[in-house]
């Protein structure tokens, strides 16, 4: 069974705005808005971070272990921001 065939309801509400469409280009705009609709969904959440936040609360983290974590993150921030300010000067 293909997964982006069935979409339920969605399929009903666009199919109902859409007037002059051929069932067929129906499909494939409902495919592609919901493809984008996702895609930006994953964007959001990674730029948010969400996932990562939600997967650290998943266990208790010592406070050594998180004075370390933290000690990484700048530690690979300062590196990054540096790169970037490396490439600027080029």
């Amino acid at each position: 069974m293909n997964p982006r065939k069935d979409y339920g309801p969605l399929e009903v509400e666009l199919r109902d705005c859409r007037p002059g469409f051929t069932d067929e280009a129906k499909e494939e705009f409902e495919r592609n808005e919901l493809d984008r609709a996702l895609r930006r969904l994953g964007r959001m959440v990674a730029n948010e971070k969400v996932l990562k936040e939600w997967k650290r609360h998943q266990v208790f983290e010592k406070p050594s272990e998180k004075r370390r974590r933290k000690e990484r993150e700048g530690l690979k921030r300062r590196r990054k921001e540096a790169r970037r300010r490396e490439r600027t000067r080029r």
